[in-house]
């Protein structure tokens, strides 16, 4: 535009030229605003980058200003205020680059953790899921979340942790009992074990007595084992 000379140019390049003046400097307000702001709420990585961009940023300005005065008034006033401008982005546009690439490898490495701690939960809920199913230790009556931990030499809080996860089960407890009810139901529903006492029923599910299987069973099922007996031989 500045090689045209035309008489409606030069009042368009003044308005603009002023419009930007304001807007530019209201920018440079919000980005430092913006800044700041995310600097009371971050984690400890965010809080170093954001420190960073805005380090960078009030450099870029104060350093400006600092050429500025060091330059003759005229040629500050003159060209030498556009290539201060210039000077000021360019200082701007490398520092915000840099942090752009730096917070997207931060991002790439923390989504490859997410999924490496993904991959370990599902593998461990699948020899949990061994454990208790395969191998049936769930009719263990006296099973603990401790004993898989033993055996799978893991801390508890680990097993707890995959067990709402992975199992979507309220505890170890919970889903161990779900599981013992289901096996019970397919006791009590069969024909040839029809004469077994429910307290046997129990035992051979994994329950130590009959008040725990039938508090358990009436949880899952809204009925007692008699109940339920009594509606699967009708049918």
């Amino acid at each position: 535009m500045w090689q045209l000379h035309t008489g409606w140019l030069s009042t368009s390049i003044t308005v603009l030229s002023e419009a930007i003046a304001i807007l530019s400097s209201g920018m440079l307000i919000l980005a430092f605003w913006e800044g700041y702001r995310v600097l009371q709420s971050a984690n400890v990585t965010l809080r170093k980058v954001t420190m960073i961009y805005l380090s960078s940023f009030l450099v870029s300005i104060i350093s400006v200003m600092l050429v500025a005065v060091t330059l003759p008034k005229e040629f500050a006033m003159g060209e030498g205020r556009e290539w201060l401008v210039v000077f000021a982005y360019t200082l701007i546009f490398i520092s915000t680059h840099w942090l752009i690439q730096f917070r997207q490898q931060q991002v790439m490495q923390q989504t490859q953790k997410k999924e490496e701690t993904l991959q370990s939960e599902r593998l461990l809920a699948q020899k949990i899921q061994h454990l208790l199913v395969e191998e049936k230790r769930f009719l263990d009556a006296n099973l603990r979340v401790a004993d898989i931990a033993r055996e799978l030499d893991l801390p508890e809080y680990r097993i707890r942790a995959i067990m709402l996860d992975c199992f979507d089960a309220k505890n170890f407890n919970h889903y161990v009992n779900q599981m013992r009810i289901e096996y019970a139901k397919s006791i009590l529903s069969a024909p040839d074990k029809r004469d077994w006492p429910v307290l046997v029923v129990g035992i051979e599910s994994g329950f130590a007595s009959a008040a725990p299987f039938s508090r358990a069973f009436k949880e899952f099922t809204g009925c007692t084992p008699g109940q339920y007996r009594k509606q699967q031989l009708a049918s």
